[in-house]
């Protein structure tokens, strides 16, 4: 129903084949894809060069890794220039269940013709493991949206501006939904749109008998996960909000289970540690 005038916004950074699927999967849902490459390679472009021939694909190569941030605005200002209305934000390893950019549009285009700031996202169901949501209430407000499979609208971008292009990545799209909310926005799930995606190098493990999931991020991630979430903390004030809590849980289950389960504990800690020094200071 509203195909025209959705542009999908792919980042890719030495993508696998199976980005191939999920772009042509992504076209039967959207009219136009714009893919910006980072830090391309000749055997990424080659991959790549398979869905660039399409008349509905706009390619951007960079020749560094600029982060997600300045990538996703780069296809941001494109989509804008060409004057597109709402911008579906996908990671090169997400694949979209039929029907959910026509979900997506449908909860936020209500939303905006009321005049609202609002951001809407689907329901995640990892590769590595089932987590269809047992809530049955088909839109439900929360308190951050995640960068993939993120619907904005245009109005959004008129109104809060692009991402942080500082923060590189990780905890980017935390920020960029903290300003939608404080400007007095929404972030909705809509449970009747689902992505597929793939968090991480993600293992399954099991412990007392209790089956449980692990990142397994590198270290270099890991210094991004910890810096960017202090700098967020130390912009917007901790222990007010929801984003605070629902942030502040996940890091403390998540440094247990690296401490517990995962390899290469000692650099990825170290990451960690330079991470929380780096934000602190960070001016």
């Amino acid at each position: 129903m509203f195909k025209s005038r959705v542009l999908g916004v792919i980042v890719t950074y030495h993508p696998e084949a199976s980005v191939l699927l999920n772009v042509n999967t992504l076209l039967e849902q959207v009219s136009y894809v714009i893919i910006v490459d980072n830090e391309s390679t000749e055997q990424s472009l080659n991959l790549l060069s398979r869905i660039i021939r399409s008349d509905r694909v706009f390619f951007i190569s960079n020749k560094d890794n600029l982060g997600v941030g300045e990538a996703f605005n780069q296809g941001l200002r494109w989509g804008i220039q060409n004057e597109y209305e709402y911008f579906l934000l996908m990671d090169q390893d997400s694949y979209p269940m039929p029907g959910m950019v026509n979900e997506l549009v449908l909860a936020a285009a209500s939303k905006v013709n009321a005049g609202e700031l609002v951001l809407v996202g689907p329901q995640h169901e990892d590769f590595n493991r089932k987590l269809l949501a047992k809530n049955k209430i088909p839109i439900e407000s929360v308190a951050l949206l995640i960068t993939s499979g993120c619907l904005i609208p245009k109005s959004v971008l008129d109104e809060v501006g692009f991402y942080d292009e500082r923060l590189f990545i990780d905890h980017v799209d935390h920020d960029f939904a903290i300003r939608v909310l404080r400007k007095g926005g929404l972030c909705l799930k809509v449970n009747s749109a689902t992505l597929m995606h793939k968090f991480g190098d993600a293992e399954i493990r099991k412990f007392f008998g209790k089956t449980f999931f692990i990142q397994n991020y590198s270290p270099t991630r890991r210094y991004f996960m910890m810096r960017n979430r202090v700098i967020l903390y130390r912009r917007y004030g901790m222990f007010r909000e929801n984003w605070f809590w629902l942030d502040l849980r996940s890091a403390i289950k998540d440094l247990v289970k690296l401490v517990f389960f995962e390899s290469e504990k000692l650099p990825k800690l170290i990451g960690v540690a330079r991470g929380l020094i780096h934000g602190i200071f960070w001016s």
